[in-house]
């Protein structure tokens, strides 16, 4: 997702906004002004979840790289996180309701989302 705001500048800002308006859930994502780096930042809101969701796997794995979500993000604005994976993927993923998939088994969103577990996720620490 972060790969995203890094790829808008220019006219792609307005290309990008209308793309990403042009869904039931991104418009109510806008109407709603939420801002997902403060519901992953909530900690304790992550550790609430069951053990097998989105969430707290995401936490899970910031936990065990010493990073947080500012620091992916920023990082992903500088173009300092490791490349891979389909970037088709990419063009998807903002479209969907991130609050909500947080609380789902993280093997359930894969599904819903067609992603394909790593076999090895790659080191972040030296990345950030």
């Amino acid at each position: 997702m972060f790969t995203v705001v890094r790829a808008l500048s220019g006219k792609s800002v307005l290309l990008g906004y209308q793309r990403f308006a042009a869904t039931t859930i991104d418009r109510t994502i806008l109407l709603e002004n939420r801002d997902l780096i403060e519901v992953l930042q909530n900690r304790d809101f992550l550790r609430s979840l069951p053990g097998d969701s989105l969430g707290r796997c995401y936490l899970y794995f910031m936990e065990a790289q010493n990073i947080t979500a500012e620091g992916l993000a920023e990082a992903s604005m500088n173009g300092e996180l490791p490349q891979g994976r389909d970037h088709q993927l990419y063009a998807r993923l903002p479209s969907a309701d991130w609050e909500q998939l947080l609380t789902r088994p993280i093997d359930e969103v894969r599904a819903l989302l067609k992603i394909s577990p790593p076999k090895v996720y790659p080191e972040m620490r030296g990345a950030i």
